[in-house]
């Protein structure tokens, strides 16, 4: 957070990098409103309590889980500006596979994969917030594709290492 505002229950909160700002109407326990980026804006609705994040398995046939594990770097070029993507596929102990993607130049890190799926050479990757999907060719180390967000669809090639 760069920077937080509450006047008469109108809550704002602004995120460094470029374009994020989210500003909404406290009412209770709850905070209803619209958050910002680069890529447009979304309703968000913020409700108080306990926070217990998450937790998305992949579910891919370990041969493809084993080919992906590891960090992968690509550029999306967005109609404002260039940004690195990063996807990495990691194995906790249990032996478990869980994926995340990064995006360093907006400071976005740790987004999780929450749905996964791979079929005739392609591989398919979903996050939940912001709400966007990468469909590509998996060839060795080499993912090409395309990143879908907000209803754009743009290029991008990740490779592994």
């Amino acid at each position: 957070m760069s920077e937080a505002a509450l006047n008469e229950g109108n809550v704002m909160i602004k995120t460094p990098g470029p374009g994020g700002e989210f500003s909404g109407k406290l009412a209770g326990e709850e905070i209803a409103g619209e958050i910002k980026g680069p890529m447009g804006a979304a309703p968000l609705l913020l409700k108080k309590g306990k926070y217990i994040p998450p937790s998305y398995q992949l579910n891919l046939a370990s041969n493809i889980l084993q080919q992906l594990e590891g960090k992968w770097t690509g550029k999306l070029a967005t109609p404002q500006q260039t940004l690195t993507l990063e996807f990495r596929f990691e194995k906790n102990g249990a032996g478990e596979y869980y994926g995340f993607v990064d995006s360093p130049d907006q400071r976005a890190m740790g987004l999780k994969i929450i749905e996964s799926s791979f079929s005739d050479g392609e591989l398919s990757i979903k996050i939940k917030f912001p709400a966007a999907e990468f469909k590509g060719k998996l060839n060795g180390s080499d993912l090409t594709g395309n990143w879908i967000q907000m209803g754009g669809m743009m290029p991008l090639t990740m490779k592994k290492g």
